[in-house]
């Protein structure tokens, strides 16, 4: 759905040399559920729960991006960068 693209996409080191991006909320909530259950914590669930409710129109993609950017940090993930 483009309406689910994101204004400001980004793009995360995933190692080895490569990167993920993430233009849509689809792409952010997969990232999100293929992380490994044994380092999800209380930002990874604020994180799904964001994308979730952006989904549903309850907050804005925005918002679901922050706390997408909260958790990628506390994640220590090289990144994420806006992709130009």
């Amino acid at each position: 759905m483009d309406d689910m693209r994101l204004q400001n996409p980004m793009a995360i080191a995933v190692g080895a040399g490569f990167r993920r991006d993430i233009t849509m909320l689809a792409e952010m909530r997969n990232f999100l559920q293929e992380w490994p259950h044994a380092r999800r914590g209380k930002i990874y669930e604020t994180a799904l729960r964001a994308c979730e409710m952006a989904r549903a129109g309850h907050v804005t993609k925005d918002q679901a991006l922050r706390a997408f950017t909260a958790f990628t940090e506390t994640a220590a993930l090289p990144g994420p960068a806006l992709i130009r």
